[in-house]
């Protein structure tokens, strides 16, 4: 049988999981904008929804260190015999635990994506802004003697 844990603990694990599943709700909601956003590069209107992840992310790592500290204060080792435990002396937090684990997953997988979009443009505005400075990064070639030279003549589309 699993450790006899206070109800003080399961009370204050409950009061952070009432906050944190909304503020998880609302950052996958968030980051659903931000891909719609990075898809269109509509990058304009980016800075509301960075200044509403930055408070989302402050308060739920808040909430994720009073979580620590009441299971440290607890005696309590992992999350995992813990969660175990929940199941059996507090199964709606248990739930409401599991579900916020779900929720976290997801957004980690959007922000995931998020980040594979934007690299992926950043990537394509420095190749730009590379072919317009006459910078282009193109594979050297061989010529008839044998010797390297750059397919790039080295002068910018200005100058063409």
């Amino acid at each position: 049988m699993a450790q006899l844990i206070p109800n003080s603990v399961w009370t204050g694990l409950n009061t952070t999981f009432e906050q944190d599943l909304p503020a998880t709700a609302q950052l996958l909601a968030l980051l659903q904008r931000e891909r719609v956003l990075l898809e269109v590069r509509n990058y304009k209107d980016f800075q509301p929804i960075i200044d509403q992840k930055q408070k989302l992310l402050s308060l739920l790592d808040h909430h994720s260190n009073i979580r620590q500290q009441l299971l440290q204060q607890a005696g309590l080792k992992d999350e995992a015999s813990t969660l175990q435990a929940a199941h059996q002396q507090a199964p709606a937090l248990a739930q409401s635990w599991i579900k916020l684990g779900t929720q976290w997953a997801d957004c980690q997988q959007l922000n995931e994506i998020n980040e594979r979009i934007a690299q992926r443009s950043r990537l394509v505005v420095g190749q730009v802004l590379d072919l317009l400075r006459g910078q282009n990064k193109q594979e050297k070639l061989y010529d008839v003697k044998g010797y390297t030279n750059n397919s790039n003549s080295g002068r910018s589309i200005t100058s063409a």
